[in-house]
């Protein structure tokens, strides 16, 4: 690839005790796709994963800046199916 990509990884999944929505994400930061930026969230159940992806993508892009001196040209982001409740 001659372009700076970043992939993303995101699934959700629900905490039976806590009643709360945990979000894991990751996406990589290098051209060779080896090093990671990893983040976990909890949120409210009635939240969706979409409420905090901004947050999490632009952190993400900046630590991918930081580490190869510019934003990635691309992002492709992978998504676990949407399960039922």
């Amino acid at each position: 690839l001659r372009t700076k990509v970043m992939i993303i990884g995101v699934d959700s999944c629900k905490d039976t005790q806590s009643k709360k929505k945990i979000i894991g994400f990751c996406a990589t930061i290098n051209d060779t796709f080896t090093k990671f930026h990893s983040s976990t969230v909890a949120q409210d159940s009635n939240s969706t994963v979409l409420e905090k992806m901004r947050e999490l993508i632009l952190k993400s892009v900046n630590v991918f800046a930081q580490e190869n001196g510019a934003a990635p040209d691309d992002v492709i982001l992978l998504r676990d199916g949407c399960g039922a409740g």
